[in-house]
């Protein structure tokens, strides 16, 4: 079972040609014998099927998966600090959220991922806090650590 990203070997001076020259015959030859599956993000998916002309013919079906609206990416963030046994105000947690997921360009969304590093970060920023301010409990997300997350960038 080949677990890396197709698109990751159509580089044409590195080994991924060889590796799709090879696949497309399987898929045309020994398709009633197995079932490919192949995902990705959809630009590099197109990308990839592109760059054999047999291939895209290959796969009819297509599940396009849409990103996550900026609600359930704030329900993430929120689980992931209930999780953590955090003590936040829910309802400001989620205001940020959405507001900084809102700003992302769709192109550049990461749904869940984005959720757990901003989760993480928020997490990581209360235990400096915490470090520096030590007569405050350990398990507060302070509103100071949320209103400077608007000023942080958040990989996806």
């Amino acid at each position: 079972c080949h677990k890396d990203p197709l698109y990751y070997k159509v580089d044409p001076y590195d080994k991924g040609k060889q590796v799709i020259q090879a696949f497309v015959p399987r898929l045309e030859n020994d398709g009633e014998k197995f079932i490919a599956i192949i995902a990705g993000y959809t630009k590099e998916m197109e990308e990839f099927l592109k760059f054999d002309p047999g291939l895209a013919s290959r796969f009819q079906h297509k599940i396009i998966f849409e990103s996550y609206k900026p609600q359930v990416v704030a329900q993430i963030v929120v689980n992931i600090l209930k999780k953590n046994k955090i003590e936040f105000n829910e309802k400001y947690v989620k205001a940020v959220a959405i507001n900084l997921y809102d700003q992302i360009p769709d192109d550049k969304k990461s749904n869940a991922r984005w959720a757990r590093n901003y989760a993480q970060k928020l997490i990581e920023k209360q235990l400096s806090y915490c470090a520096k301010h030590p007569q405050f409990p350990r398990n507060r997300l302070f509103n100071e650590v949320l209103r400077d997350s608007v000023n942080w960038q958040i990989g996806g």
